[in-house]
């Protein structure tokens, strides 16, 4: 298979960063493409559980682009913007994209506003929320040189949803993660509709609320995930939120219980950590703990979670809390705890 998968050309790529590490991230992905192999190994995203190892194999990545392009409309020489890192899923598929159809990649910086330097139209880019809203802050009118916008990684805000009305480009929200090879449902933002409709070749179907992925064309059969739909039909459904507590903040996903297991033996009192709400990030991570809150208190947690955790693990906000919320069966409710809508110390 591996002397049938075309190759990429790095000195076709046109970069607008010096960022040395991104140019090295990208040559980086080229040479394991264009290696002898036939897969890639890459992480996976935390949709479907704890992220892991996974491969994945270069004609399915290539068919996932072509399914991309066909949505899209893509054609030979049109310009395609990369402003995600390849180390993501979102990143490596860009420059597949390119590959396949012949698009003119153009790599900018990997930063919260990407679009700085770029001058000219283009025909698509991926953009994080994160990103999103940083260029709506900045320099919103960058986000007219583009036909198409995609947006994912993380949920999109509504304030941010209101904001693209009033910019006369496509605006999409994908549903994607590593194991699907970015995206497999779709909704136009424009349409003012919450419903993903399936790309080509792919359909749903639902076990205890949650969705499961089936996509052939691209190695996919009966992928469970986590996320609570609303099932529509075999090809649409909206998307609710979360069966498990895992947080998705800017698009790196944490798993509180994991975190709270970095905790053992630090603290006496009970305590969890919990996505909130958040317009930028789509979720950020927070603390609740069971205490009275002393400024001794928050200056040993805050010295604790740099010790333990690595700099995005580290919560934005901490909440103290006389008492949790309890279940009937005496465990600790987090969601109710949460919605009680405390006063956050830091």
């Amino acid at each position: 298979m591996a002397n049938t998968i075309p190759k990429i050309n790095f000195n076709t790529i046109e970069f607008l960063t010096i960022n040395t590490e991104v140019i090295e991230a990208v040559k980086l992905f080229v040479s394991q493409w264009n290696d002898s192999g036939d897969e890639i190994i890459a992480k996976s995203s935390g949709s479907t559980g704890v992220s892991k190892e996974i491969t994945l194999e270069k004609k399915h990545m290539i068919a996932s682009a072509k399914m991309t392009g066909k949505y899209f409309n893509f054609e030979k020489d049109e310009k395609i913007v990369l402003s995600l890192s390849t180390a993501t899923i979102g990143g490596k598929m860009q420059v597949i994209r390119a590959l396949i159809f012949g698009m003119n990649l153009i790599v900018t910086d990997i930063s919260r506003n990407p679009l700085k330097k770029l001058e000219y139209p283009s025909k698509f880019i991926s953009l994080v929320p994160l990103q999103l809203a940083e260029i709506l802050k900045g320099n919103k009118e960058k986000l007219l040189l583009f036909d198409s916008v995609l947006i994912g990684g993380a949920a999109l805000h509504a304030s941010l949803e209101a904001q693209l009305s009033a910019i006369n480009t496509n605006f999409y929200e994908s549903y994607a993660m590593t194991e699907t090879l970015s995206h497999v449902a779709i909704r136009k933002i424009s349409d003012k509709n919450d419903v993903f409709t399936a790309f080509d070749q792919i359909h749903f179907s639902a076990i205890d609320s949650c969705l499961v992925i089936h996509a052939p064309n691209i190695g996919v059969e009966n992928l469970q995930t986590n996320d609570v739909v609303e099932f529509i039909s075999s090809t649409e459904f909206r998307l609710l939120g979360r069966k498990d507590y895992v947080i998705n903040s800017g698009g790196l996903k944490f798993h509180p219980e994991l975190m709270e297991k970095k905790l053992d033996g630090f603290l006496s009192e009970s305590f969890f950590f919990i996505g909130e709400i958040n317009q930028e990030y789509g979720q950020i991570v927070t603390f609740y703990i069971e205490s009275t809150y002393t400024l001794e208190k928050i200056e040993m947690l805050k010295s604790l979670f740099i010790e333990v955790f690595d700099k995005f693990e580290r919560a934005k906000k901490i909440y103290f809390v006389e008492n949790f919320e309890k279940t009937e069966s005496g465990k600790i409710n987090r969601l109710k705890t949460q919605e009680l809508n405390l006063k956050a110390q830091i």
